[in-house]
């Protein structure tokens, strides 16, 4: 099973009853994802670690996307380990440009101006017009992390399969794995979202738009939905 071949060949616990199931993950093309999703909106998020040394948490850089139209998370890109400042902000801002992404939001806790005072001028440098996001989380970090449960049991996230493997693992051994930077990362996109006001559009899923026109004309209506009408 599962949680036996982590423990056993990879000495890491998976437990079988975990928060976050395999089963949950679903995944996508990265080719075809601008062309099935183009509404699609693109951040990176980071949690920076607070010193390089061995036994220190890694460093993590996330690509998130939002489909508000589809009501779906994407989990797109990851770059982790132990990265100096500088490498840091190189990292993330190539990840900006590779995405397509406008925001980037930062962990701060801890590091405040020491983190975004650099960063800042280096997007300032970049002349692209990014934007910068602080975080300040609130509460512990296994209950953030936690609240991505709903998301996935929902069935509304989907990864990349190339690069996601890392950040599956710390998923599966939530809440007892031994690194849980790349999930803390990703658990900010619930803050991005709130912050930037972006919610998933309502689609009257589960009704064709004949099936509504069918349903108004047996209440004897003369009013119909047009084409390019979107309940949100």
């Amino acid at each position: 099973t599962l949680d036996l071949f982590f423990m056993e060949k990879m000495n890491t616990v998976v437990s079988s009853d975990s928060t976050f199931k395999k089963e949950m993950f679903k995944y996508y093309d990265e080719v075809t994802l601008l062309k099935k999703h183009p509404h699609l909106e693109s951040f990176v998020l980071i949690d920076p670690a607070k010193t390089t040394e061995g036994r220190s948490a890694d460093s993590a850089i996330v690509g998130a996307a939002i489909d508000q139209a589809s009501g779906e998370l994407f989990f797109r890109d990851l770059v982790y380990g132990k990265l100096h400042p500088d490498q840091l902000y190189s990292k993330a801002l190539d990840m900006l440009e590779r995405l397509g992404a406008r925001v980037v939001g930062v962990e701060t806790t801890g590091l405040n101006e020491f983190i975004t005072y650099p960063f800042l001028n280096m997007i300032f440098q970049s002349v692209k017009g990014y934007e910068l996001v602080e975080f300040k989380p609130r509460g512990k970090k296994e209950d953030r992390i936690a609240q991505l449960v709903s998301f996935y049991r929902r069935g509304e996230v989907w990864h990349n399969g190339t690069i996601s493997g890392p950040l599956e693992l710390q998923l599966m051994s939530f809440p007892r794995s031994r690194r849980s930077d790349i999930m803390d990362a990703w658990a900010n996109i619930i803050e991005m979202l709130d912050r930037g006001g972006r919610y998933f559009s309502f689609q009257g899923k589960g009704e064709s738009k004949a099936e509504i026109e069918a349903e108004y004309a047996s209440l004897g209506r003369e009013d119909s939905i047009g084409e390019g009408w979107r309940f949100v």
